[in-house]
C-alpha cells in the first residue's frame, strides 16, 4: 500500500514538472463534481487568470472568473462531460474587469476518462488571445473608414435583402437617412422610379433576390425616372455592381451593393459625341470644297481653260486650306490650355501699331462692312506674345464682321486707360441674351443664329482668345444687349517704358 501512495505521489510530481513546462495554461478539473473543482494548474495557467495564491487549488473552476461569466463556463464543461467531445473555442471573451475590456481566450476543453471509459476529468488548454479581437476590431474600424470615405455608395445587406450598413453616399443615392431602420434595398431603390435609358422599368427587387440567390451583378445602369414612366436623361444615372456575401461554408448571408453615381460621366459622353459630331461637320465642310474645286481646276486645265478661270478654283482650295488649317490650330490650342503647356513668347511691343495693320488688312479684302479704327494714344506698349495677340484681334473683328449685318460698321478703339491699354471691337449686330453671356467663352460654345446664315466654326476662338489674353495678365469680357449689337474688351497691362512715356505726353 505505502508502495502505490509513493508511486502515486512520483506521478503527481512528474505531472506537475510537465505541466510547469508547458507554455500554455493548462488546469486539471474533476468532471464527477458538480461545480468542477480545479485539481491542478500550472504556472501559466494561474499567470492568466491572474492568480499566484495555492488555494486556487480544491475551489470550483468558476470562481476564477468573473460571476457574470461563470453560467456560460460552466455550460461548456457540462456539455464536454455529456457528449464526451472536446470543445473548442477562439477568442472567448471570459473575463471582464472593472475599467477594463473584455480579455479574450483560446480555449479548449478535452475529456479525460477513466479506465471504464466514463469521463473522470477535464483537461482545459487555454492561451491569451485578446490581440486577436483588437486586431479584428482595428482592420474592422479601418474598412469602416475606407468605406466612409468612398466616393460611391457601399451598401451591406441581410438575407432578406434589408440595408443593414451603408455609407453616406449610399445614404445619399437612396435618399435614405441615418436613422433609416433597416429598409429593404428593393423598396427603397423602387422609391426612386429607377427606369433603363429606353424607358423600361428597372427591377431592383429582382435584382436584389438574384444577388442574394448567389449571382453577381456587374455595372447594370439605369436613370431615375418618373412615376409617369417618363425618363430625364439630365437627372442622376446610376451603376449598380453586386455580390453575394458567404459564409465559411460557401453559403449566401448577404451582399454587397456598390452604388455609382455616373451622372457627369454620361454627360461627358454626350458632350464627347456632340462634339466629334460638330468637328467632323466642320472638317468636312472644307474637304469637300478642296476636294470639288480642285477637281474643277484638274478638268478645267485638261480642257484647255485659260489661266484666270483655274486661278479662282485654286484661290477657293487655299482659302478652305486655310480655315481646315485654323480649324486644327484650334483644336491644338484647346488640347495644349488643358494640358497647361499653351506656349507665348513674350516681348516688348507696340499694341496700337499691332491693332492698325490688322484693321488696314482686314479692310483690303472686306468689302461687306465699314471698319472704323480710333487709336486715342500710341505708342501702347505692352509685354506679351504678339502672334497670340494677332490671333486674338483677328478673332474678334472676324466674330464683329459675321455676326454684323451687311453695310454696317465695325468700330474698333484703343487708347490707354491708367495702367493698361484697353482695346474695344463693337459690332451691330443682333446682341447676346443676358443669359448667354456667362457661356460665351467656354469651349466647344456656338451662338444660336449659326445655323441660320452665319459661318460655322468649333466655337473654340473666344476660349482660346481669353486664356492668351489671360495668360497676358489682362482680361477680356463682353458686354451685350439683345438687339443693340456687342462690345469686346481687352486689357492689358502697359509696360514701364509705356508708362514713361505717357507721363511725359501729360
Amino acid at each position: 500500500m505505502a508502495q502505490m501512495q509513493t508511486l502515486a505521489a512520483s506521478t503527481d510530481a512528474v505531472q506537475r514538472l510537465v505541466l510547469a513546462e508547458i507554455a500554455e495554461g493548462v488546469a486539471l478539473l474533476d468532471a464527477r463534481d458538480p461545480v468542477f473543482a480545479l485539481l491542478d494548474i500550472n504556472p501559466a495557467g494561474r499567470t492568466l487568470l491572474a492568480h499566484h495564491r495555492p488555494a486556487l487549488v480544491g475551489q470550483p473552476w468558476a470562481s476564477a472568473f468573473d460571476p457574470a461569466d461563470a453560467p456560460a463556463l460552466l455550460a461548456i464543461l457540462r456539455r464536454v462531460v455529456a457528449t464526451g467531445e472536446s470543445y473548442t473555442a477562439h477568442a472567448y471573451p471570459c473575463r471582464r474587469a472593472a475599467g477594463r475590456g473584455a480579455v479574450y481566450r483560446d480555449w479548449k476543453c478535452v475529456p479525460v476518462r477513466d479506465d471504464a471509459g466514463a469521463v473522470e476529468r477535464l483537461m482545459v488548454i487555454f492561451t491569451d488571445a485578446t490581440e486577436q479581437p483588437q486586431r479584428r476590431s482595428g482592420r474592422a474600424a479601418q474598412l469602416e473608414a475606407i468605406i466612409g470615405g468612398m466616393l460611391d455608395g457601399v451598401v451591406i445587406l441581410d438575407l432578406c435583402g434589408r440595408v443593414l450598413e451603408t455609407n453616406e453616399a449610399g445614404r445619399a443615392l437612396l435618399n435614405l437617412t441615418p436613422d433609416s431602420h433597416e429598409p429593404l434595398l428593393g423598396e427603397a431603390l423602387a422609391a426612386l422610379c429607377p427606369r433603363y435609358a429606353d424607358g423600361r422599368i428597372f427591377e431592383a427587387g429582382d435584382l436584389v433576390t438574384a444577388v442574394l440567390a448567389g449571382q453577381t451583378i456587374a455595372d447594370e445602369e439605369f436613370v431615375l425616372g418618373e412615376p409617369d414612366g417618363s425618363v430625364d436623361t439630365n437627372k442622376r444615372a446610376v451603376s449598380l455592381s453586386a455580390a453575394p456575401v458567404r459564409d465559411t461554408q460557401g453559403q449566401a448571408s448577404g451582399a454587397v451593393i456598390l452604388l455609382r453615381d455616373i451622372t457627369a460621366q454620361k454627360r461627358a459622353d454626350r458632350e464627347k459625341d456632340a462634339i466629334l459630331s460638330l468637328i467632323a461637320h466642320e472638317v468636312k465642310s472644307p474637304l469637300t470644297a478642296i476636294k470639288g474645286f480642285a477637281q474643277l481646276a484638274t478638268r478645267a486645265a485638261q480642257r484647255g481653260a485659260t489661266g484666270e478661270r483655274i486661278t479662282r478654283h485654286l484661290q477657293v482650295v487655299d482659302q478652305q486650306s486655310e480655315r481646315l488649317g485654323r480649324l486644327v490650330g484650334e483644336l491644338s490650342d484647346v488640347g495644349r490650355i488643358q494640358q497647361g503647356r499653351l506656349q507665348q513668347e513674350l516681348v516688348d511691343f507696340d499694341l496700337a501699331l499691332l491693332t492698325h495693320t490688322l484693321v488696314e488688312q482686314q479692310r483690303v479684302t472686306l468689302t461687306s462692312h465699314r471698319l472704323r479704327l480710333t487709336i486715342a494714344d500710341a505708342p501702347l506698349i505692352v509685354h506679351a506674345d504678339p502672334h497670340r495677340i494677332e490671333q486674338v484681334i483677328t478673332n474678334l473683328l472676324t466674330n464683329a464682321v459675321k455676326y454684323s449685318p451687311e453695310a454696317s460698321d465695325v468700330t474698333v478703339t484703343l487708347a490707354r486707360q491708367g495702367d493698361t491699354a484697353h482695346l474695344a471691337v463693337r459690332d451691330a449686330g443682333a446682341g447676346i441674351p443676358r443669359t448667354e453671356l456667362p457661356r460665351l467663352f467656354g469651349r466647344f460654345y456656338r451662338a444660336a443664329d449659326t445655323a441660320a446664315g452665319h459661318p460655322g466654326g468649333l466655337g473654340l476662338g473666344l476660349f482660346i482668345a481669353r486664356e492668351i489674353v489671360t495668360g497676358s495678365g489682362g482680361r477680356l469680357w463682353a458686354e451685350s444687349e439683345e438687339g443693340q449689337g456687342s462690345t469686346f474688351h481687352v486689357v492689358l497691362p502697359l509696360t514701364g517704358a509705356s508708362l514713361d512715356s505717357g507721363q511725359r505726353r501729360h
